[in-house]
């Protein structure tokens, strides 16, 4: 058995959808900002891996 909606329910279901959607595009925005205000500025100039130099094998730095 379905249940058969009515065009207000309807329409209070889609408001409810917008709203969660706005809610988790907020929240990916301002974790987005946080990362970017807490790796600073000069996030483009930052290296993603320092380079180590090799060690000759077998010994420990």
């Amino acid at each position: 058995m379905m249940v058969k909606l009515t065009s207000d329910e309807l329409e209070r279901r889609r408001q409810r959808n917008r709203a969660i959607a706005f809610l988790l595009l907020g929240l990916v925005v301002l974790f987005f900002a946080l990362t970017i205000v807490k790796l600073g500025g000069n996030v483009a100039e930052r290296q993603s891996f320092p380079v180590l130099e090799r060690q000759p094998h077998g010994t420990t730095p």
